[in-house]
């Protein structure tokens, strides 16, 4: 099952979880889920990486935050969310007329390769991003949710 974004200004996101990063469960990190992505930004070529860059606990963590992504006001609501890998974070930017946009950045392991990684313009292009009244906040929760269920937390055989 697929994350699939698409903007009506050209950006779009596939993601999965291809599994779990060791899923013979012989390691302490048990828990920590291969997201497997691909981007397109107009004017660049199509870009697909796999990093290790979720925990399962912290996917759960995200169907939370997209399930609150339509609080207008943004009561009670984190304006990002990050995870212990800086691979990958969430966050809702305003833009005029008081609209937002999902934004779905990309760092560390998991930057595309046409994004600068240091000096001038280093944070420009790490992200795509998706006007909110053209996001489905319900079915990224249920993507999120249905995720977890498939690799949910794994206890070490040795506790």
């Amino acid at each position: 099952m697929a994350l699939e974004l698409r903007a009506s200004h050209g950006h779009s996101l596939r993601m999965d979880i291809a599994g779990y990063e060791f899923p013979d469960g012989t390691t302490d990190s048990l828990n920590w889920l291969l997201v497997r992505f691909t981007v397109q930004v107009p004017g660049q070529e199509p870009w697909t990486q796999v990093d290790p860059s979720l925990e399962t606990r912290e996917l759960l963590s995200l169907a939370r935050w997209f399930e609150g992504m339509d609080d207008a006001d943004m009561r009670g609501h984190r304006p990002s969310i990050f995870f212990t890998e800086p691979n990958l974070s969430f966050s809702l930017v305003p833009v005029k007329g008081g609209k937002r946009r999902l934004r779905v950045h990309f760092d560390a392991e998991s930057r595309p390769p046409w994004a600068p990684r240091r000096g001038q313009g280093a944070y420009s292009n790490a992200w795509v991003e998706f006007p909110l009244d053209e996001v489905d906040a319900k079915a990224l929760a249920h993507w999120a949710r249905a995720e977890h269920a498939r690799f949910p937390p794994r206890e070490p055989p040795w506790s």
